[in-house]
């Protein structure tokens, strides 16, 4: 019984010590494809390398900001997004919370200015964000060359034909325009949303006709037990088992990434990850 004993607590120490010091930094890729109703062929495989929650901190965390780059660029995108969260912070202490964005954006600029995509950097703030201080991060963002998308969009351009990508305010330390911010897109185009918190998508229009809205914030619950799932999911419309992946909900089609990093590193079961989406046109299939 004791050598029982002993042995359980060999693997609950090894498992901690995995989940702390080897999960948060053991990077993924991921790969999906997408059906897009109204898709045109020229954007026909157009590659979008996600980014999300990557809760820099200094001083550390070089190394795992060289491999966020490298595995972005690897994916040869069209267009790199930025879903927020890039610092630590605090809801409950602002000053700690001005402190660690302070010391974390400029190294994190110097990574993030080495992304490669043909159409650029499009950004979206996230909760923690606005903890230190929105504007800030904004201006930040602008430096490193990021358009930041607060209820707006932009129109993507092929041979005459076109993509919309809109970015909305956090659900919940900002504003969710039920239209993504898109009052006037181009007649047909496909309608791709960028929102932190995947609850945006309960204020969202149906009538706004998004194809497809991509998330992070919660991590992917960054603890995934074996048939429970995820304990901690921090939003409303993500449920145990629908913390990370798609996500169902009467609205438009959401998938949430488990994002590259984490405030509290801590990960088991549930990898951070380069989310990289692959566009395709919409036949008969459904994404699953």
């Amino acid at each position: 019984m004791i050598f029982l004993i002993l042995g359980m607590l060999v693997l609950a120490t090894a498992l901690g010590l995995h989940a702390i010091l080897v999960a948060p930094v053991s990077l993924r890729t991921t790969v999906i494809d997408v059906p897009l109703h109204g898709l045109s062929p020229e954007f026909e495989g157009y590659v979008l390398s996600v980014l999300a929650d990557i809760h820099h901190r200094e001083p550390g965390g070089s190394g795992h900001l060289r491999r966020i780059v490298a595995a972005s660029n690897a994916a040869n995108p069209d267009v790199v997004v930025l879903l927020g969260d890039y610092g630590i912070s605090f809801r409950r202490n602002r000053r700690l919370s001005a402190i660690a964005y302070r010391r974390a954006l400029p190294v994190l600029g110097t990574y993030l200015s080495t992304l490669q995509s043909r159409d650029g950097l499009i950004a979206v703030l996230g909760n923690h964000d606005h903890y230190y201080d929105a504007d800030c991060v904004v201006e930040w963002l602008g430096g490193i060359g990021a358009r930041t998308l607060v209820n707006d969009h932009v129109v993507i351009r092929r041979e005459g034909t076109s993509l919309v990508m809109s970015g909305v305010g956090d659900a919940d330390e900002g504003q969710v325009d039920p239209l993504a911010g898109v009052r006037n897109k181009p007649a047909d185009a496909p309608l791709i949303v960028l929102s932190h918190n995947p609850d945006a998508v309960l204020s969202l229009s149906a009538e706004a006709g998004i194809g497809l809205v991509v998330s992070g914030h919660t991590h992917g619950g960054q603890v995934v037990f074996p048939g429970y799932g995820a304990p901690i999911t921090r939003s409303r419309i993500c449920g145990r088992q629908t913390a990370s992946g798609w996500v169902p909900n009467a609205t438009a089609p959401l998938y949430v990434t488990t994002g590259a990093g984490s405030q509290i590193p801590i990960r088991f079961r549930c990898p951070p990850e380069v989310l990289i989406i692959r566009l395709r046109l919409k036949r008969d299939q459904q994404p699953a």
